[in-house]
């Protein structure tokens, strides 16, 4: 039976969004009402399968106006061929950004306010698939919804 592992258990505090049955986390969940109710810009995104729940939830981020950021090796599809087409062909069709782990903590590295990501400045060079960057964001980690 599936379930979430102890380490990605709410904390108290933590917004939890109502549990969905598609691909995107967007999907028939109140996701984008707590977001906007939170006033976030920003989706990180990571999880499984990258070519298609993190994609899903990805595309349906950007519809909706997020900027979305896309953590490449942080998601994984069922192959090397899925990721790369997941990476490198699709993700910058929806992604602002795609970073790796390294990048993404760098550039949150210092950026705490209160116990709560607030601001972050890159602190690499990160590729980037828009002149925006990534930076001034208000972000809330979204795990992939499969």
């Amino acid at each position: 039976m599936w379930g979430v592992p102890p380490d990605f258990q709410p904390r108290p505090g933590e917004i939890v969004v109502q549990e969905h049955w598609g691909s995107s986390g967007f999907a028939n969940t109140d996701l984008d009402m707590q977001l906007k109710q939170h006033g976030v810009t920003h989706v990180i995104l990571v999880g499984v399968l990258a070519n298609t729940c993190v994609e899903a939830t990805a595309r349906f981020a950007t519809e909706l106006g997020y900027h979305m950021t896309l953590v490449s090796d942080a998601t994984a599809a069922l192959g090397p061929e899925m990721t790369h087409a997941a990476h490198e062909l699709n993700g910058p069709t929806y992604a602002q950004a795609i970073v790796t782990t390294n990048q993404l903590i760098t550039a949150f590295n210092g950026s705490r306010d209160d116990g709560r990501l607030a601001r972050v400045e890159a602190a690499v060079p990160l590729r980037n698939t828009s002149p925006c960057g990534l930076t001034s964001l208000n972000p809330l980690l979204v795990r992939g919804p499969c």
